[in-house]
């Protein structure tokens, strides 16, 4: 609704809108793009939660004393509810090109999700970018795949949103 008004109001370029998120946020930024096909030329997800139903059984919130009745609390029950909240099972409806970042040593959110989401991006034959950051969990703490990953997110951003595509010429 935020990005709207301001489109409406004239204040931002309705042709350069990226949604860009990591942990939740890369759950939140894919996410965003399948509810909003038309929104966003571009999204970014970087260590996200893309497949829902697999928090039960990969990662390592399960693992924990409440882990289980923790994410039955929070996700539900409900397979089909929870694949319909998940990017993985909605690639279909994501129209925005795509930048997938996950640390490959990640065991909050392991590679297992980020998987999820290429393999159904795979199937439907669309394509992304793909950085996969070595020795990395679930942030980025070496500062050479620091400046990777931004040289990378700048790249795509430039590439999809920066002033070359602009139709305001700004």
């Amino acid at each position: 609704d935020a990005t709207n008004v301001l489109i409406d109001s004239g204040k931002v370029d309705k042709n350069r809108i990226c949604i860009y998120g990591h942990s939740y946020g890369g759950y939140a930024a894919l996410m965003g793009a399948a509810r909003e096909p038309g929104l966003y030329q571009c999204a970014i997800g970087s260590m996200g939660v893309y497949n829902l139903p697999m928090m039960f059984e990969e990662g390592s919130i399960h693992e924990l004393v409440n882990g289980v009745a923790y994410l039955k609390n929070v996700l539900g029950n409900n397979l089909a509810d929870q694949q319909s909240r998940s990017p993985a099972f909605n690639a279909d409806k994501i129209k925005a090109d795509v930048l997938l970042i996950h640390g490959n040593q990640d065991e909050r959110v392991p590679m297992e999700q980020v998987e999820s989401m290429r393999e159904a991006f795979d199937k439907i034959g669309k394509d992304y970018q793909w950085l996969e950051l070595e020795k990395e969990g679930h942030g980025i703490r070496d500062p050479k795949n620091k400046v990777k990953n931004y040289k990378t997110v700048l790249e795509f951003l430039d590439k999809n949103i920066g002033a070359k595509r602009s139709s305001t010429g700004q």
